[in-house]
């Protein structure tokens, strides 16, 4: 009778046991839970796929773009704009380059003129960016640049202030001085805009330069 009294008070130690041990992993299971969720609260996180790391926040495109130019105002701050911004000038330097080069190539070899493109890959230290460019201003560069390749001289001057008008207006919006560069391709003396093919592959060299060196 003893023995068989020792035994049951054993047994309900050992459920007691149990019963704390299991409490205790759902406790701590509760806190984890709880902590994950502030954790997620805390980086503004709501479900959503947190954008991959790299150049202008991981953000690119037209989305960057209205960014950089104010039309979105929830994605970076204003101290993460101004310290961005003249790399996002460079990105824009070599997007307006990429786009005459190809108006000129067109129009040089007698292909049709061509719609070109908004977007344009653009390689940084930190990586590759898709650029962005508004579609009247991209269409004028590359008409200016095709029509370049045959232009008479009464139409060199009009050429000139088509060209100078787009990338100044890309520019302004970005709130950007209109790099050096694109200031000589742009402002030929005596509005020869023949020249400018010229001018471009001069400077096509110094593109990673002016893109890289903004990151320092």
């Amino acid at each position: 009778m003893f023995n068989l009294l020792i035994l049951l008070t054993l047994l309900a130690i050992s459920a007691s046991i149990v019963v704390l041990v299991l409490y205790a992993i759902d406790r701590i299971k509760r806190v984890e839970a709880v902590a994950e969720s502030l954790a997620r609260e805390s980086d503004g996180v709501t479900g959503e796929k947190p954008k991959t790391k790299g150049p202008f926040g991981g953000y690119k495109g037209k989305e960057l773009w209205d960014i950089m130019t104010g039309k979105l105002t929830d994605k970076l701050s204003g101290e993460e704009i101004e310290e961005e911004r003249q790399r996002f000038g460079a990105v824009l330097e070599k997007a307006v380059r990429l786009a005459f080069e190809d108006g000129l190539s067109d129009g040089a070899a007698g292909n049709p003129k061509q719609n070109p493109r908004n977007e344009r890959m653009v390689k940084t230290l930190r990586g590759s960016v898709m650029s962005w460019l508004p579609s009247r201003e991209v269409s004028t560069i590359y008409t200016s640049a095709y029509e370049t390749a045959r232009a008479t001289s009464e139409d060199r001057e009009r050429l000139q202030a088509n060209l100078a008008e787009s990338i100044n207006g890309i520019f302004r919006q970005a709130d950007i001085d209109v790099p050096p560069a694109l200031m000589r391709m742009i402002q030929q003396e005596g509005g020869d805009t023949s020249s400018l093919g010229g001018d471009l592959a001069s400077t096509k060299s110094d593109d990673s330069k002016a893109i890289d060196g903004s990151a320092n």
